[in-house]
């Protein structure tokens, strides 16, 4: 098939966009545009280019359905898990390959050194992400376990752990030895759900003999600028909520160190005793954090309920038609330490463990009205000409709770 319908788009809300296969760049471009239905709303999958075919042809990308007995979520998501376990478990070289970057990452944190990432995604903004994979890290752990909204357990290959908050262990990151990135319905879906960075790391071209501390060093720091070909072997995934954390917005633009999230969850009493929790653990401050339930209860209020709502997402009344919380915050400038750490679970919450919708507005004070862009802009002159640049993205929600409900009604 070379078209598809988007089951959730940003802009677009719920079964409104059409993508032609053609138009996605890779396995991640796919990944974090996905679940995709046809018009009968039956679930599809992505397949990228390919080798020649018999008749010499290459094969053009296309979307293809689950096989008839794999429709149902449950069935989907257990499948692939089953698959992927056999895959690593049966592949010394995805063995080897673990083994090396765990050994690499213990070696770094006893000597204490950094591992620093940066990369750009238009999607988001004009200006860079960056941090540091080991900010904070206490301990590295392999096949480590983390719960998903899927219903299951999902075991990381490695993860890097910080500090105990609330009783656990904080996940600062989350690596993958992958096969051409091939993750499937349940990775896309998790990653609808990070509250950490997640890197993928590419296999499929490496030989086992060729893999060893000073491999993984190289395929952790590799970026289209330092590779040999231009090609880079790792992704890293950055849930839009967390890009707001390490968006690199120069001082002279924005002197201002606060910015604010806009909430809507129905649970909204549990979410807000939770992030209290969290705030009086993390010990910071009421100028740090300033948390700020508002409920229509006037004509004021309802006007500001509304433009709220229209900010964070198409179908926002499906989430809290009455109330929302309004949560400004220091950036954490520095990504490290007990700010950083709060804005971690913070997106945790919000991307899986309550059904949530989030705005967004990097500077306060900023005003949305409906059918404005999508996107934060900021003016500036270049070459004696005022133009417009992309800073920061409105809507940081995939609501993958809903996506899920919506999935399993059409697969019922």
């Amino acid at each position: 098939m070379n078209q598809a319908t988007r089951v959730y788009s940003i802009e677009k809300g719920y079964f409104s966009e059409i993508l032609e296969a053609t138009d996605l760049k890779s396995q991640a471009h796919a990944r974090k545009l996905a679940p995709f239905v046809d018009e009968n709303r039956d679930l599809l999958y992505w397949v990228g280019w390919g080798a020649q075919k018999k008749n010499g042809k290459p094969r053009v990308a296309h979307f293809r359905h689950y096989p008839r007995k794999s429709q149902t979520i449950k069935k989907i998501v257990s499948d692939e898990v089953k698959l992927r376990k056999i895959r690593s478990g049966e592949s010394k070289k995805h063995y080897s390959a673990k083994i090396s970057v765990l050994e690499l990452l213990k070696d770094l944190l006893s000597q204490k050194k950094h591992l620093p990432w940066a990369f750009n995604d238009p999607e988001i903004s004009e200006f860079s992400m960056s941090g540091d994979f080991l900010a904070g890290a206490i301990s590295i752990e392999k096949e480590y376990e983390i719960s998903t909204p899927l219903g299951t357990d999902y075991r990381l290959d490695i993860a890097i752990l910080g500090k105990t908050i609330m009783k656990k262990p904080i996940l600062l990151a989350g690596i993958e030895i992958e096969f051409t990135h091939k993750f499937g319905f349940t990775k896309s879906l998790i990653c609808k759900s990070l509250g950490f960075p997640l890197i993928s790391i590419d296999i499929t071209d490496v030989d086992l003999k060729d893999i060893n501390i000073e491999w993984a060093k190289k395929m952790l720091m590799e970026t289209k600028r330092n590779s040999s070909d231009g090609f880079r072997r790792n992704y890293i995934y950055i849930h839009r909520m967390l890009a707001t954390i390490y968006l690199d917005i120069p001082r002279k633009l924005k002197p201002e160190s606060k910015h604010q999230y806009i909430i809507f969850t129905k649970d909204q009493d549990k979410f807000l005793k939770l992030i209290r929790v969290l705030k009086d653990s993390l010990k910071l401050s009421d100028k740090q954090i300033i948390i700020s339930p508002v409920t229509d209860k006037n004509k004021q209020l309802h006007v500001q309920v509304t433009n709220a709502g229209n900010l964070s997402g198409e179908n926002w009344r499906d989430h809290n038609p009455k109330s929302f919380i309004q949560l400004t915050t220091e950036k954490p400038c520095t990504k490290a330490g007990d700010l950083y750490y709060f804005h971690l679970i913070l997106a945790f919450l919000c991307n899986s463990h309550f059904d949530c919708l989030v705005g967004y507005k990097y500077e306060l004070g900023k005003k949305h009205n409906e059918g404005d862009p999508l996107y934060w802009k900021m003016g500036r002159k270049v070459d004696g000409n005022h133009t417009f640049f992309q800073v920061a993205p409105k809507r940081l929600s995939e609501p993958v709770h809903k996506i899920l409900e919506h999935v399993n009604k059409i697969n019922s």
